[in-house]
């Protein structure tokens, strides 16, 4: 029954995909990216008869986290073959020419034939998977193969169908991987009540990545000057309704880098709009200009704009949940944010226990909470410390994760 279900629900998924494409560019993307997958892979696999390693992310958020993983076990182990898979266009498109891999597709869509297929001609010797990726076909293949997996960056949460007492088809998918490495205590204690054991508590590997961005990025000292500096990350309109006030009745020694959630012409024009203070998007702005407001209208470049912002609003939180706060609070500056889906988001959690995010509902709570975290007071200094603390005492989760692959490889 459990796997007549998991079916019928990769049917509906893939039958809504194929009715939303005609609508939307993200769908279409999806099919489109598949449809020479097979023969793509094989062209590049053919003849190769070394080892590979398989990183698998589903979309831009868990590439974060496999990001370091992937790198760290380049370095440590150069000879094998990089592939990374991604099972969302957010991700695939963004980073199908990302150096570090050695091929970048998508990842096929979860059946017998198609997973068997697919380790055929990719032949992998390890593979990884992030945080909530757990493919039934595909773990079954891998471990038939003998193949190890590793889950890493994952985190559970008794709500779940792992844990659920009809969850038992659920649990099946998990008993394939070799061994887990989880965000918290909670977690592998979760595991470990469905008898789940090969489970180490490493952390997430985002905090390492963030820990990593330190490259410059064009024009934004210029634009900054001297003045304060939010920076909107991920903003959908729900964001927009909040910050657009505050944005055009602030000072003029304040200024604004607004990103949003996915760059549509009409979505850039709608901001634009909203705006009563001098805006330019990034793509055209001079550094001579006056402007107040910098839109940014290109991807890839917002987690390096935190380190010279002085305020985060981070978005998502009103919509389908937060974005990656880490981003900014490694830099160490206040973040605000929607007050409703981030508690599934543990450094959320955690930040908001320490004072350093702040949860609010609309523009008016906005606007109180902004009051007194403003640059030059005491408590700006006490949020950017323990900010930048937090974020270095969770890091090194890579280190925990490469370890136990190393001993496994040599092995």
């Amino acid at each position: 029954m459990g796997l007549l279900f998991y079916k019928l629900t990769l049917f509906a998924y893939l039958f809504a995909i194929k009715i939303a494409s005609g609508y939307t560019n993200k769908a279409r993307l999806f099919l489109k990216g598949r449809k020479n997958l097979f023969s793509d892979l094989s062209d590049h696999f053919k003849g190769y008869s070394g080892k590979t390693a398989w990183f698998h992310a589903a979309s831009l958020g868990e590439f974060e986290q496999t990001r370091p993983a992937l790198e760290k076990f380049k370095d440590l182990f150069p000879t094998y073959k990089i592939l990374l898979t991604f099972f969302s266009p957010s991700g695939y498109e963004v980073r199908k020419n990302y150096p570090s891999a050695d091929f970048v597709c998508y990842l096929p869509f979860d059946s017998k034939k198609n997973a068997r297929k697919f380790i055929n001609i990719v032949n992998p010797s390890i593979a990884f998977f992030a945080k909530y990726e757990f493919w039934y076909y595909f773990s079954k293949e891998i471990k038939s193969g003998e193949i190890p997996l590793i889950s890493f960056s994952s985190i559970f949460r008794k709500n779940q169908l792992f844990f659920k007492f009809y969850g038992g088809f659920y649990r099946k998918i998990l008993f394939n991987f070799t061994q887990f490495f989880v965000q918290n205590q909670e977690s592998k204690n979760l595991l470990n009540s469905i008898s789940i054991n090969n489970v180490e508590i490493s952390g997430d590997t985002r905090f390492d990545r963030v820990v990593q961005l330190t490259e410059p990025v064009d024009k934004i000292s210029e634009f900054k000057k001297n003045r304060e500096l939010m920076v909107i990350g991920s903003a959908w309109e729900e964001d927009l309704k909040v910050i657009a006030p505050f944005i055009n009745s602030s000072e003029d020694s304040m200024c604004f880098i607004i990103a949003p959630h996915e760059i549509h012409e009409p979505f850039l024009v709608e901001i634009e709009k909203k705006l009563t203070r001098k805006t330019s998007r990034y793509s055209h702005y001079i550094t001579e200009a006056e402007t107040d407001v910098l839109l940014l209208d290109n991807v890839g470049i917002l987690a390096g704009v935190y380190q010279y912002a002085d305020y985060a609003f981070i978005g998502g939180a009103y919509k389908d949940g937060l974005h990656n706060v880490l981003e900014a609070a490694v830099y160490g500056m206040p973040i605000i944010h929607g007050n409703k889906k981030f508690k599934k988001f543990q450094e959320a959690v955690d930040l908001k226990e320490l004072g350093v995010s702040f949860p609010v509902a609309d523009n008016s709570e906005f606007n109180d909470v902004m009051a007194p975290i403003r640059k030059g007071s005491v408590n700006y200094q006490h949020i950017k410390q323990k900010s930048i603390d937090y974020v270095h005492e969770k890091s090194g989760g890579t280190e925990k994760i490469m370890a136990f692959v190393t001993k496994l490889i040599e092995e």
